[in-house]
């Protein structure tokens, strides 16, 4: 399955960019709800309305990413009752925002809101564990999976910021509702052995991000898309692999058509 990120373009729901996409042959999108909706306030209708224009592309909405922007000061280790609650809050907000888009993954980069601050070792991973078992206990509920990003420390990260840590973790939490987002840049930033991470962390691998450094677009890619797409195929991998990259507006629709003709020449 290909989808992509609406993150690629200035409106998340441009209908000449869905059918860009549409004619691609590819399967769906991938969501950031900011992309389409000015705020969190974002009434039922407006996701049924939403996924009804995608179904007359023949395309469907697949992941979600982008889950705090704009969302305020939520943060996984947050130390209070009520700041904790109001995280729980607004997940129940992406649950429902997923429902009724279809989504079926949520994707969790966002560093700024899993930054530990001054807590220890033992009681980052302690909090961890226990938080995202019951964000994972909300998922199987709804029949969605949370999908953890690695974000590295040059972008950011303060929390799993390796593909192996993050993996490493989420066989600890061993919890069906939240499983693994690889990313290419990541990978590459990371510097592993490809087919061997892929191969080694398979059962966690729920969502795939075809992405370049920064973000950028596919003129001269530099992750190793082909020895990814192989893995994957070795794997049996039948989740979504997404394009993830960053809109330049004035070379949105040029951009997206090369991206589009690379990822399905490499990962179709």
């Amino acid at each position: 399955m290909l989808t992509v990120s609406n993150i690629a373009w200035p409106d998340g729901g441009d209908p000449n960019f869905l059918q860009l996409i549409a004619n691609a042959l590819f399967d769906g999108v991938d969501i950031a709800p900011t992309k389409i909706w000015p705020s969190w306030r974002i009434p039922t209708h407006g996701c049924r309305e939403f996924r009804k224009l995608l179904e007359g592309y023949g395309l469907q909405a697949v992941g979600m990413q982008s889950l705090f922007y704009g969302a305020g000061p939520l943060n996984l280790f947050c130390r209070e009752q009520q700041d904790w609650q109001n995280f729980l809050n607004h997940f129940d907000r992406l649950i429902d925002i997923a429902n009724d888009t279809g989504v079926k993954k949520l994707i969790f980069g966002a560093p700024t809101n899993r930054d530990p601050l001054d807590l220890d070792d033992q009681e980052i991973k302690e909090l961890a564990l226990n938080r995202l078992s019951k964000i994972g206990d909300a998922m199987l509920n709804a029949d969605l999976v949370l999908c953890i990003e690695p974000v590295p420390k040059s972008m950011g990260g303060k929390f799993l910021c390796t593909t192996e840590d993050t993996a490493r973790f989420l066989a600890e939490i061993n919890h069906g509702g939240v499983k693994l987002n690889l990313d290419a840049a990541v990978l590459l930033h990371d510097g592993v052995d490809i087919p061997l991470t892929i191969k080694r962390y398979a059962p966690l691998i729920s969502h795939v991000h075809s992405s370049e450094p920064g973000l950028g677009n596919f003129t001269d890619p530099k992750a190793n898309h082909i020895a990814i797409a192989s893995a994957l195929r070795e794997i049996n991998y039948s989740g979504a692999v997404a394009i993830e990259m960053n809109s330049v507006p004035e070379y949105a629709h040029t951009n997206l058509l090369q991206a589009l003709q690379f990822v399905k020449s490499v990962y179709g």
